[in-house]
């Protein structure tokens, strides 16, 4: 009698790893969202050891995947022996596409704006979005005045602790290098009113990009979950 439980119980643990006991399987990977883990940021590295805090690796690391993933490059190299300033923003509404902005401020040609939309927030390529534009000295004179009122280059880089958080928000991320010298700010909703006014100029007014007009993937997935729900 011992010998035939030990069998059944053996049975029931081999058959509860391979997910076959009972009707229900493991539910699918969702098909929005960001993924729960992102690979180290190497290969190449995007981001100096460290620069949002040990914590935050898990951030520095997806902020890296969607640059790999979108064809971006680290800026040092962006950068080169031409001395080139580049300005790029990151920004990761929830359930809706990664967006990247880069800003090129050339001494030996023409500068250049490049805007790039993801596909989803889980699977950022192939890209929805890929152009490349000239940008006015007026624009970018008023970008960079924005971005000295809100005092880019002394903003800590890792997000500050705040008593109010917008759940649902989106997560930005602004990277420069200028001279030779490197700095990235992330931060999440609420912004801060003067970076508000610097990223919200270099996302909207210089990529034409609005956030509110993208498709949330989370609302057609769950519309599409109904429609095949119905009789």
């Amino acid at each position: 009698m011992r010998t035939s439980f030990l069998r059944f119980a053996v049975i029931v643990i081999c058959l509860a790893a391979t997910g076959r006991v009972g009707s229900q399987s493991s539910p699918p990977s969702r098909p929005w969202g960001p993924p729960d883990r992102f690979p180290p940021d190497e290969n190449p590295q995007f981001f100096p050891t460290g620069i949002f805090g040990p914590p935050f690796q898990h951030t520095t690391n997806g902020y890296a995947w969607y640059l790999r993933s979108m064809g971006e490059r680290p800026l040092s190299e962006m950068s080169g022996s031409n001395g080139a300033e580049v300005y790029r923003l990151v920004v990761l509404p929830a359930f809706r596409s990664p967006i990247i902005v880069r800003l090129e401020l050339r001494s030996t040609s023409a500068d250049e704006l490049a805007v790039k939309l993801g596909e989803t927030d889980r699977k950022p390529s192939p890209l929805l979005v890929d152009r490349r534009t000239e940008v006015s000295r007026a624009n970018q004179d008023a970008f960079l005045r924005l971005l000295s009122a809100a005092e880019f280059w002394s903003m800590p880089p890792p997000r500050p602790r705040m008593r109010v958080v917008l759940m649902g928000g989106s997560s930005w991320m602004l990277e420069a290098i200028r001279g030779g010298v490197y700095h990235a700010v992330n931060r999440g909703e609420p912004l801060s009113p003067a970076f508000r006014d610097a990223v919200d100029f270099l996302l909207g007014n210089l990529g034409n990009v609005n956030i509110e007009s993208l498709p949330r993937h989370f609302a057609e997935q769950e519309t599409g979950r109904r429609q095949q729900a119905r009789p």
